[in-house]
């Protein structure tokens, strides 16, 4: 028996209202906006509409979001997200998990994170590690998973968890120790089911959102405490380790500014948004993609021509196929991007020359005008850090504001090098070309003199 069959003699369950699950691209075709879809399921209608190659997946409106929590629903969106990938979940040899998302008719800070490695089991994490080629490949993204479904939808104390995990050196014990803290605490044992696991986790995603530190930082930012959100099911296809893994490419090189796909790529499961890499693990260029680095570029084309805004994407690779699995423009793109598109835009009959001129502020033109560093490709960055202000200098570098004043008498402008600024260097700096601190951020005392 397949994992989706139901046992003979099983009563049949309700029906599932059409409007309940939406397919990705069939919302705006229901008349459904931001208020029902989500900016994710708006999203990803748009990627659709434009014939650009995404993850199969559906949305449950705002308004059906907890009827995913039913057993019902919750297998009505398995079954369907099967037949869109044509891959069913427990199938061993072209494997199928889902991972559950949330997102509100506007961009809010503070959604439930992604919870993905819905599927899976004790009994097939072996099979599915030994496809992508990993031991604890799964582990990570499954402990993540169980954290948040055991204390949301099972009422498992968070410090009951955190106190299972204390001795659990490796994402497999990890996992392991939560599957017997829920057995201990919840008065049952952690689903195989698929359908069961993912009603438990809508029912997780929904109560973290429910909960008061959620409601009080949409109060922060001005929201209704209790907006709705909508909630999205992906298909998580499994893969050989080195043909697949994950991404996010912007379609500008911030140096430049010129068209140019600009990201990372990373082996393994993608759990929830990628997070910053440390420069020990930058990931692999965008040229690792192989033949599916020419589909993110026309993506990424096709989307700067339909926003005309620098975009920027998260996508997926499995078995060399690549999908879209998240699309935006760049909120505040770097000024060379930002006009350099304009231009280009303007060049090809996009944007009229009239519109592509007041995209670009006068305040923008004058920061152009600052010089900037032009290296050898020889040259290697010793460090790099935040720029609090336009420009470029160069020049011996002075520890001392004292220092930094004899150079400048000297008709040698020098690069003030600092752990942190006060009032009393501030006569070193005005002397100085640069000045460079090693604490403070954009925030601090040597950031704001310089700018003003």
């Amino acid at each position: 028996m397949s994992v989706t069959e139901r046992p003979a003699g099983a009563p049949i369950p309700a029906p599932v209202p059409g409007h309940a699950l939406v397919p990705y691209g069939q919302g705006r075709i229901r008349g459904l906006d931001a208020d029902a879809l989500g900016t994710h399921g708006t999203a990803m209608d748009r990627l659709v509409a434009l014939g650009l190659p995404v993850v199969p997946g559906l949305t449950v409106p705002t308004g059906s979001a907890a009827s995913l929590g039913e057993p019902d629903t919750a297998r009505a969106a398995l079954e369907l997200v099967e037949q869109l990938s044509g891959r069913r979940v427990g199938d061993r040899s072209r494997p199928l998990l889902l991972r559950l998302s949330a997102s509100a008719s506007t961009e809010v800070a503070g959604l439930p994170p992604d919870l993905a490695g819905i599927g899976l089991a004790p009994a097939v994490t072996g099979d599915l590690c030994a496809v992508i080629g990993r031991e604890d490949a799964l582990h990570d993204v499954w402990a993540s998973t169980l954290r948040m479904t055991a204390e949301y939808a099972l009422d498992v104390p968070g410090a009951e968890l955190d106190d299972a995990l204390l001795d659990a050196v490796s994402a497999r014990a990890r996992a392991d120790a939560l599957l017997a803290a829920v057995a201990r605490h919840a008065g049952r044992t952690y689903p195989d089911d698929p359908a069961e696991q993912l009603a438990l986790a809508a029912r997780a995603v929904l109560a973290r959102w429910a909960s008061p530190r959620a409601r009080r930082s949409r109060r922060t930012q001005g929201l209704t405490a209790d907006l709705g959100v909508a909630l999205h099911v992906q298909a998580l296809r499994i893969g050989p380790w080195d043909r697949s893994g994950y991404g996010t490419a912007v379609s500008r090189d911030p140096d430049s500014g010129r068209f140019a796909p600009h990201g990372s790529f990373f082996r393994g499961v993608r759990r929830s948004t990628p997070p910053p890499q440390p420069p020990s693990h930058p990931g692999e260029p965008l040229e690792e993609l192989g033949p599916a680095a020419a589909l993110l570029e026309h993506s990424l084309l096709t989307l700067e021509r339909h926003l005309h805004a620098p975009v920027r994407v998260d996508f997926e690779l499995r078995d060399g196929e690549i999908a879209l699995l998240s699309a935006a423009a760049v909120s505040r793109p770097p000024l060379r991007a930002a006009v350099c598109l304009a231009a280009d835009l303007a060049a090809e009959g996009s944007l009229d020359p009239e519109e592509a001129v007041r995209r670009v502020a006068p305040g923008q033109v004058q920061e152009l005008l600052h010089p900037r560093l032009r290296p050898a490709a020889a040259d290697e960055p010793l460090v790099r850090g935040l720029a609090a202000s336009p420009g470029a200098a160069a020049g011996p570098i002075a520890l001392s504001s004292e220092r930094a004043l004899e150079l400048g008498a000297a008709g040698t402008p020098a690069v003030l090098v600092a752990h942190e600024t006060t009032p009393a260097d501030v006569p070193g700096m005005l002397a100085a070309a640069a000045v460079l601190t090693g604490s403070g951020g954009i925030a601090s005392h040597a950031a704001v003199v310089v700018r003003g």
